[in-house]
């Protein structure tokens, strides 16, 4: 059985990932960059499905830490992403990652995509017969993966109040864009496009928006934990 890391700010967003691959490969959820490369030293992985936007080291940064690495060079790695840019896709195929995958993950288009780059032409250990959950219903036959979700929304709340009234923009920006693929990963589509909303404004330097919606938000997420 292959092993595979996943790499993810989001407990939310590792928790659906890792249901999608358990029984098939070895997964390893993992929430920093950082966590990543001190579990390499113990476990080999082969491949790496390893998010973008991170606080600390994003995945730009990791991946030119794993292609200077002997061990880990050559381990195929998928980004994951919750940006529609395709501008961001192609620079992560430049810096040298195997495939962009956009957030919320698709069970068959991320289990194609391994496949792909762990066999190629080769034989496959991935057995199609599992059926895909709508997102919709993914809370409720999955438990794990709304517990996930009640501990990002308890993280996500304490950072946007607190950037939110310091400023810190690129914190705020980052806690918004994981709550954004978090929220989509339950189903919750409008709050996600809310969440979005509160990720460009981090980008553009909105603040009045920020002001305006921060604590609406935050009350909105408490409901959906409740």
């Amino acid at each position: 059985m292959k092993t595979i890391f996943i790499v993810d700010d989001s407990d939310t967003n590792l928790a659906a990932a890792k249901a999608m691959l358990d029984g098939t490969y070895r997964a390893y959820a993992l929430r920093s960059a950082a966590r990543m490369f001190k579990f390499a030293e113990k476990i080999l992985p082969d491949l790496i499905l390893l998010d973008i936007t991170m606080p600390e080291m994003n995945g730009f940064e990791a991946i030119q830490v794993l292609k200077s690495d002997e061990r880990l060079k050559n381990v195929p790695v998928i980004f994951l992403t919750a940006m529609q840019d395709a501008e961001e896709k192609i620079l992560g195929l430049d810096v040298g990652a195997h495939d962009v995958i956009s957030k919320p993950l698709a069970r068959h288009e991320l289990i194609a995509s391994i496949e792909a780059h762990l066999h190629g032409t080769e034989g496959s250990d991935y057995d199609d017969s599992r059926q895909e959950a709508p997102l919709d219903a993914m809370a409720q036959i999955n438990p794990e993966l709304f517990a996930a979700f009640c501990k990002d929304v308890e993280r996500a709340v304490k950072t946007l109040r607190e950037t939110s009234s310091k400023g810190d923009l690129k914190r705020y920006t980052i806690t918004a864009h994981a709550m954004k693929a978090a929220l989509a990963n339950i189903g919750e589509t409008e709050m996600s496009k809310w969440a979005c909303a509160l990720e460009e404004a981090g980008l553009c330097g909105d603040t009045g928006f920020i002001a305006a919606n921060t604590e609406n938000f935050i009350k909105s997420l408490k409901v959906l934990t409740e």
